[in-house]
């Protein structure tokens, strides 16, 4: 789904917002309704369409989550 760049809404955005709200557009629902591994099976799949610099960001992205999880998971286990 494309945003019309036609619009006066879209011409009056600053362009991260335009970027924030065409990936937010792009990716509403995506993964709605699959499973573990469905969802696995198409971010993987997908890999193979970034450049280096993207997946260099995605991997950044997986080293926040690991983190934010690993934090998560300690201080479950301190209470």
């Amino acid at each position: 789904m494309e945003l019309s760049t036609n619009s006066t809404f879209w011409d009056k955005l600053s362009e991260n917002e335009k970027e924030e709200l065409s990936s937010r557009v792009k990716g509403f629902g995506t993964f709605n309704g699959m499973t573990h591994v469905q969802v696995f099976n198409m971010i993987k799949e997908g890999l193979h369409k970034l450049t280096t610099i993207e997946l260099v960001t995605l991997h950044s992205e997986v080293s926040k989550v690991q983190i934010e999880s690993s934090h998560l998971k300690e201080s479950k286990e301190k209470t």
